[in-house]
This record gives structure tokens, C-alpha cells and sequence, in this order.
């Protein structure tokens, strides 16, 4: 869900499995353009879905300069509990 499109006030906004799975990717990655080909996406698509996880989230997760991306201190604090869904999933999976 787009969280621009979210109006229900009484629910909570909650990212996607996927918006995590790609800020996972470029955090562990380092790169948008590598996380985009890791995950079989554009660039752009990691781009646009960064950007719906952080106006989702109210928060900065990556500052952008020069070409360099680097994580706030939300993201990298988000990465341990990002990795802890993925954990549970996997093991409810398998």
C-alpha cells in the first residue's frame, strides 16, 4: 500500500515485506544500483520504493551525497529488526 494513499486514521501505517526487503538489500549492499540488480528491479524501482518506505516511516533512512549513499541511524537501528522478520518468515517457511 501506498502510504500516501493511506487515509484510515484508526490503522496504523506498515511497511510492506518488500519495502524492507529492498532497504535491507541496499543497506547490506551499499548500493542502490547493486541492491536493484540483486533483486532483479530497476534502479529506479528501488528508488521509488525507498521513498515510499521513508514518507511511510516519517524518517530519513539513507542521506544521499555525491552520489554516495549512507544510512541514518534509524536505518541501521531498522536493519536488526528488518532482519528479525526475515528470520521468523524463513523459519515459518521452511
Amino acid at each position: 500500500m501506498d502510504p500516501a494513499s493511506h487515509d484510515d486514521t484508526n490503522t496504523p501505517w506498515a511497511p510492506t515485506l518488500r519495502q524492507l526487503e529492498v532497504l535491507r538489500s541496499v543497506l547490506n549492499l551499499g548500493s542502490l544500483s547493486r541492491a536493484a540488480e540483486a533483486l532483479h528491479v530497476s534502479q529506479p524501482s528501488v528508488t521509488q520504493t525507498l521513498a515510499q518506505l521513508e514518507r511511510g516511516c516519517g524518517v530519513e533512512l539513507l542521506t544521499r551525497r555525491h552520489g554516495r549513499i549512507t544510512p541514518t541511524p534509524q536505518a541501521r537501528a531498522l536493519l536488526g529488526e528488518i532482519d528479525g522478520v526475515f528470520d521468523v518468515s524463513l523459519r515459518e517457511i521452511g
